[in-house]
């Protein structure tokens, strides 16, 4: 009766792996970018951030929007301040 009760209210275990999302929705862009999710919007209406649409929802996919942070980063490299 214990082990059973025990049992019930151990929370379920979650798998360790996750899988890498292959799309990710506006808010994750905004917090990947460390940009609020306006600014996230007027990237997408230029053009400047690849997106799909699926059905209403607008998805960016998750390995073009690496590739154009990476070129991003390789177009305005820091200044060296030394």
């Amino acid at each position: 009766m214990i082990e059973d009760l025990a049992g019930a209210l151990r929370p379920e275990r979650r798998p360790v792996f996750r899988a890498r999302r292959a799309y990710c929705g506006l808010t994750r862009v905004a917090d990947r970018l460390a940009i609020c999710r306006a600014s996230t919007y007027r990237l997408i209406q230029r053009g400047q951030i690849p997106t799909v649409h699926i059905g209403s929802a607008v998805r960016i996919p998750a390995d073009a929007l690496e590739r154009w942070l990476q070129d991003q980063v390789a177009a305005n490299p820091t200044p060296d301040r030394r």
